[in-house]
């Protein structure tokens, strides 16, 4: 007898956590649709507000820390609304943990292409844990881009 998502949220036989950013701006859209299906949302550190960068330590120790195949939820890049991103190397040591413990990346791929001016730059890392073979949901928002059209009367 198989048992259907819903019916296993309303016997709370779900528990898996979802752990976001903080500061958690993102918690504003984020929240109101994971705790709408169930999910309990904690949050991990992120920035470091004295030195103004990412408290890299910190948020490895959640990693590591958080129950098994937990969701994590990453920015890609522009990490809102801190703008700081892990550096290629911190991403490939995230991405250890999360393989190591049966993580699932979430990522919001929001800004892509604002952040460094480059679409192909700031995919890395979503392209580096597709690479790695790393379950994932990669979210990216269309609202956001616009478009500039010039014609060829236009001076």
């Amino acid at each position: 007898m198989s048992v259907s998502f819903s019916e296993k949220r309303s016997k709370r036989i779900l528990t898996i956590k979802l752990a976001l950013s903080a500061p958690p701006y993102a918690t504003v859209n984020h929240n109101p649709i994971f705790n709408g299906v169930g999910l309990a949302v904690e949050t991990y550190p992120y920035y470091n507000r004295v030195t103004n960068r990412l408290d890299f330590s910190r948020l490895l120790a959640a990693f590591h820390n958080a129950p098994n195949g937990s969701i994590m939820v990453l920015h890609a890049c522009a990490h809102n609304p801190t703008g700081v991103d892990p550096t290629r190397e911190q991403w490939n040591a995230i991405a250890d943990v999360i393989i190591e413990k049966g993580h699932f990346a979430f990522f919001d791929c929001a800004y892509q292409g604002f952040a460094s001016g480059d679409l192909d730059q700031d995919a890395w890392a979503v392209r580096e844990f597709a690479r790695r073979g790393i379950p994932m949901l990669v979210c990216q928002v269309g609202h956001r881009i616009s478009l500039w059209l010039q014609s060829s009367n236009d001076s």
